[in-house]
């Protein structure tokens, strides 16, 4: 198998919400326990009932991550539908599929590559990521040999 091209593979909804939220929680934990403990300081000096209501929002605000992961993956979802293919090529890291439909990400906007549950997870700059779950690679060496040529400078 050739390192630069993955196997053909699927991601689910909630798969690709799971993953969201998870990078969601990576790179803002800090507003885990700063809005929560404002909410709950709030409720415990607030003198009226709408500051106790919006105290009551920031304490209750992490539980609805997973909710808006899953409504905010939908687009991406359908794109991960069907078969993808992930080719780094040319500089760039190429996602094909049946219906002729593709993707690229320029390796240039790549901020990490980073294993995660068996798979990849490429970070871009613009806070966003491309999940490579880890049926996309035939064993660990595959998906090394992978990582290696998404981090890997191309040499013209």
């Amino acid at each position: 198998m050739d390192a630069a091209r993955s196997l053909p593979f699927r991601l689910s909804r909630l798969e690709l919400a799971r993953i969201a939220a998870w990078e969601y929680a990576r790179g803002y934990w800090w507003m885990f326990i700063a809005i929560p403990l404002f909410g709950l300081a709030g409720l415990a000096v607030a003198p009226d009932g709408v500051v106790r209501y919006f105290c009551t929002v920031c304490l209750l605000w992490p539980f609805s991550i997973p909710a808006r992961a899953i409504l905010i993956t939908g687009k991406a979802q359908k794109l991960f539908a069907e078969d993808n293919v992930a080719v780094v090529e040319a500089g760039f890291l190429r996602l094909y599929r049946p219906s002729g439909k593709g993707s690229s990400l320029n390796l240039a906007n790549v901020r990490s590559v980073e294993d995660r549950w068996n798979g990849l997870i490429v970070r871009t700059k613009k806070l966003g990521f491309v999940a490579l779950p880890a049926a996309a690679f035939q064993d660990g060496d595959h998906r090394a040999a992978f990582k290696e040529r998404l981090l890997a400078p191309e040499v013209p």
